[in-house]
């Protein structure tokens, strides 16, 4: 009775979106998502996966996207050093996985320990690009036509914490368009990792495993278009449209690591070929047929293969005064923890993510 009566509002007022219409309009995205993706992995049909009208996506190269500034060329204030992309001439190979490697941070500018990290990554990596994703080129990225995610612009009006959550969208996008590896900026690979481990040609998703045994989404691999990143942007999508509080959401439950947790296994379809079926094992498990020959390989000891920075280690900050280390990093990079992050911008909005876009869309402003 409720939905008629939506729709007959929308019916008798065309000029005007009313709260009804939109949740109506919500409503039926949610079912149809709902038997479009989640439904068909308990079917027995079996066809093979194509990336949702991936030829249509407008092309860009990674390159275009960061800029490619010239070494040499950007100053940076004492003591902060300026990070260079890295481009590697790619031979032809069977590897899955692109030798590509994405880090993003707010400007080329970084405090020397996170510019360690970088080199770090360069000289494990000899022969992947290194891209280098300031705030210009994540937008870059977010802004683009996406035809396999028209929703994206509109919902993402709801994402205020800029620094996190915004970031957490944008690594599954560059993934899915680009493939290659993610890391976040404090991450290091050990002097185990090289050009074929722990990644090897084969692999076609690669996680490592964070402390709730979830596959790692501070370091994590797939190549274009792999079925993981799509369903976790749905899934995310979904997440946000059920926020109920825009000004104070729970990141890691919504556009954080329980996302791809969520991703994950409806693209395994929640059970595995490794071991007993649990599919947090460390293994390479298949994803369900009907994707095509789609696999995602875990590895529990994270430890072995990437470290973070220390962040709470005391530090010398000048001669009279010792810091942890992210508030030093945070006084010389200008950036504060997302979780201290609050704009005036955020708040002056209250409520839910669909009474925002709701406010937003309507005369309502």
């Amino acid at each position: 009775m409720a939905l008629s009566q939506s729709l007959k509002n929308v019916s008798t007022h065309p000029r005007r979106l009313s709260r009804d219409a939109l949740i109506v309009l919500i409503y039926l995205c949610a079912v149809f998502t709902f038997f479009a993706v989640i439904i068909p992995e308990s079917s027995d049909e079996s066809h093979t996966w194509m990336p949702p009208r991936q030829n249509n996506s407008p092309y860009i190269s990674a390159q275009e996207l960061t800029g490619i500034p010239e070494p040499g060329s950007i100053s940076c204030p004492s003591p902060l050093l300026a990070v260079y992309d890295r481009v590697v001439v790619q031979q032809t190979s069977h590897r899955r996985i692109p030798k590509l490697i994405h880090v993003s941070m707010k400007s080329r500018c970084l405090p020397e320990d996170l510019f360690n990290n970088t080199e770090k990554w360069k000289m494990a990596l000899p022969e992947h690009s290194f891209y280098f994703h300031d705030d210009f080129a994540v937008d870059r990225l977010m802004n683009l036509p996406w035809v396999e995610f028209p929703q994206l612009k509109w919902i993402m009006r709801c994402v205020l914490f800029r620094g996190a959550m915004k970031i957490d969208i944008w690594r599954i996008l560059i993934l899915y368009k680009f493939g290659g590896i993610y890391c976040d900026i404090d991450i290091h690979p050990t002097e185990l990792v090289n050009e074929t481990y722990p990644i090897t040609p084969n692999d076609d998703a690669f996680f490592l495993s964070d402390s709730w045994n979830r596959p790692s989404q501070w370091l994590f691999a797939m190549s274009p278009q792999h079925p993981i990143a799509y369903f976790t942007m749905l899934d995310i999508f979904k997440r946000l449209l059920e926020l109920q509080d825009v000004q104070n959401p729970r990141v890691v439950f919504v556009t954080g690591p329980d996302a791809l947790k969520q991703g994950y296994g409806n693209a395994l379809g929640w059970k595995s070929n490794v071991g007993d079926g649990d599919i947090y094992k460390e293994g390479t498990h298949r994803c369900r047929p009907e994707l095509g020959n789609r696999t995602a390989t875990k590895l529990v000891r994270s430890e072995k293969y990437a470290l973070n920075i220390n962040h709470n280690e005391i530090v010398r900050w000048n001669s009279t005064l010792n810091v942890t280390r992210r508030q030093k990093n945070e006084w010389l990079h200008g950036i504060p923890h997302w979780t201290k992050k609050e704009t005036a911008t955020m708040k002056q909005v209250r409520g839910s993510c669909i009474d925002h876009l709701y406010s937003l869309d309507s005369d309502l402003q």
